[in-house]
């Protein structure tokens, strides 16, 4: 019953981080992490924990990665929600084994999600480092059948493909 309540704990402390701007900055992508969240967190606790379960963990941390959101932030939420529903179980021996349980879960959700979310830091740096050294290999046009390329740093076997590369098919043009 308490779903809602939890959701918008999560979301409000993720808004009050400037990192999570993109988020928030479309409102169809917000409404689609609510209702993964929403979702999310009935499954949490319906005790089917199957491959349905992880893809649907993964669609929501491809979610936060697409909107730039960090591990650190993402943590930072999780944390405030499962110390949210913490103080929501009454501390007796039965809620402290029903949400030890339930902590282990939410320990694999994190480990699922922060891995997703890593991954697209990853590829993003990657696509980062391409633009980078297709910029660091220039080939300049002076004049009419006279080329530039200019060489300053160090030149590995990769730099020296793109050099090549971008010579030939400056020639070519």
């Amino acid at each position: 019953p308490n779903i809602p309540r939890y959701t918008d704990e999560f979301f409000n402390f993720l808004g009050r981080s400037s990192e999570s701007r993109a988020l928030f900055a479309s409102a169809g992508l917000l409404q689609e992490a609510r209702r993964q969240k929403i979702a999310h967190l009935a499954a949490m606790v319906s005790g089917r924990f199957d491959e349905s379960y992880s893809a649907q963990r993964a669609g929501l941390a491809l979610i936060y990665s697409e909107s730039g959101l960090s591990p650190t932030i993402f943590l930072g939420a999780y944390h405030h929600l499962l110390s949210t529903i913490q103080k929501d179980f009454a501390l007796n021996e039965d809620d402290r084994d029903a949400f030890a349980s339930f902590l282990k879960i939410g320990f694999f959700d994190i480990g699922l999600i922060v891995d997703v979310l890593i991954s697209g830091r990853r590829r993003v740096i990657h696509q980062l480092e391409e633009s980078i050294r297709e910029l660091s290999t220039p080939v300049l046009q002076i004049r009419e059948r006279l080329l530039l390329l200019p060489l300053i740093g160090v030149v590995d076997t990769h730099r020296a493909r793109l050099f090549l590369e971008n010579l030939l098919q400056s020639v070519r043009q």
